[in-house]
């Protein structure tokens, strides 16, 4: 797989941002906040020639911005595959989900926490990340006390 790096790199330099919000007002998306008990934390997808993503509205605002960021990544990289993805961090292990999981932890890793040793070493070695890797990854940066807040804001 290539490193997404570069790409979220370049996609920065277009907009002038790594936040998610901004991104999907800029491509937009429609982003909700609905109540999702018992669903998936977050979802993609296409309906009348419109791109939407919703939002568990119970989820704190520093994993609302993972979930963002990762349903962006559907979006992004596979605009051409399947219509409707859903999001859990502890679950998928399907390539699709994983380059998601990769999206949202490299974009929120360009800004959150980036003088991290954790955070650093994690994006240089992108390539070797796993699926494990990514997961636990993410659950750090949404659960970051200096983060709480959002993990964009």
């Amino acid at each position: 797989m290539k490193r997404l790096y570069p790409y979220i790199l370049d996609l920065i330099k277009k907009h002038g941002t790594n936040n998610p919000h901004e991104l999907a007002d800029m491509l937009d998306i429609k982003v909700l906040y609905r109540d999702l008990t018992g669903l998936p934390n977050g979802v993609f997808f296409r309906a009348q020639n419109k791109i939407y993503i919703i939002i568990d509205s119970n989820l704190k605002p520093s994993l609302q911005d993972i979930i963002l960021a990762h349903e962006l990544g559907h979006y992004l990289l596979h605009k051409h595959g399947q219509k409707i993805f859903g999001f859990n961090i502890t679950n998928d292990t399907d390539v699709k989900e994983y380059q998601a999981n990769k999206f949202a932890f490299l974009l929120a890793a360009h800004t959150a926490l980036r003088n991290d040793a954790h955070m650093i070493d994690s994006i240089r070695n992108e390539r070797m990340l796993s699926d494990g890797d990514l997961k636990q990854l993410l659950e750090f940066i949404s659960n970051h006390k200096d983060l709480r807040k959002g993990v964009f804001s």
